[in-house]
């Protein structure tokens, strides 16, 4: 069997040629050659944060204009209070990921964040819609807010 996996490359019969890689795991300080490829890709995650930091702009101007716009709209109390403090919720959040110590952060604080976002997007489409002006028009009431959701909602009526 060791001489099948040798053949196919996957299994060295001899020590390693060259030189043994250091041992990084004592603690001791990088060189400065990795520590100038740590800072160099630092720099490039940073540029490229910067580029993307407008888009979270536009959803969160998107998603607080549906909600502005939306039924219920945001007020002090009931539903309405719900997508108050679920549109202020999205706000802080997307606001705290598009800041440059994000990258920064422990993943710990980047998992509640992004939690937070997929939640309050959550509770902004489960806000109930209004019911229908018109008879036949669709169904009302908690099924759900597209327009928050930002997506469509396919309904039919079945013949009776």
């Amino acid at each position: 069997m060791k001489a099948r996996l040798a053949a196919a490359g996957l299994l060295h019969a001899g020590p390693a040629s060259g030189p043994a890689p250091p041992d990084q795991g004592d603690g001791s300080p990088d060189t400065a050659r990795v520590s100038a490829a740590h800072s160099r890709a630092r720099e490039r995650v940073d540029r490229q944060r910067q580029l993307l930091r407008p888009v979270g702009w536009v959803l969160v101007a998107i998603v607080v204009t549906a909600g502005l716009n939306s039924h219920p709209a945001p007020g002090p109390s009931g539903a309405r209070l719900g997508v108050s403090l679920a549109l202020a919720g999205y706000a802080a959040a997307v606001a705290a990921t598009v800041a440059v110590a994000w990258a920064r952060r422990g993943y710990l604080f980047q998992v509640v964040l992004i939690g937070l976002i997929g939640g309050c997007g959550v509770a902004l489409a489960a806000s109930p819609a209004p019911e229908p002006a018109e008879p036949g028009r669709g169904a009302g009431g908690p099924a759900g807010n597209p327009a928050l959701a930002g997506g469509w909602r396919v309904e039919l009526e079945v013949p009776g």
